[in-house]
């Protein structure tokens, strides 16, 4: 669904960049518009720890203050 405050045109590109069976899920998500908010990435990795799993997430290229700037609330999130 578009969202005109963020310039968010409904539509999202998905690439992969990583993945290892039941270990590791890279993926890389954008608005298909370049003028709209840039995109950004996430990476899911698994490891065993002990009786259980260990998730590790890296989320990177994320700037809040610029989807903020986008949004209109740049001043809300400065103020925190």
């Amino acid at each position: 669904m578009p969202h005109p405050r963020t310039n968010f045109s409904g539509t999202v590109h998905v690439q992969v960049l990583a993945y290892e069976a039941g270990r590791t899920l890279g993926v890389r998500w954008m608005d298909p518009d370049p003028a709209n908010f840039a995109g950004c990435s996430l990476t899911r990795m698994l490891e065993h720890e002990g009786r259980g799993m260990r998730l590790f997430l890296v989320h990177e290229g994320f700037d809040p203050l610029a989807f903020a700037r986008h949004a209109g609330s740049e001043q809300v999130l400065t103020s925190l």
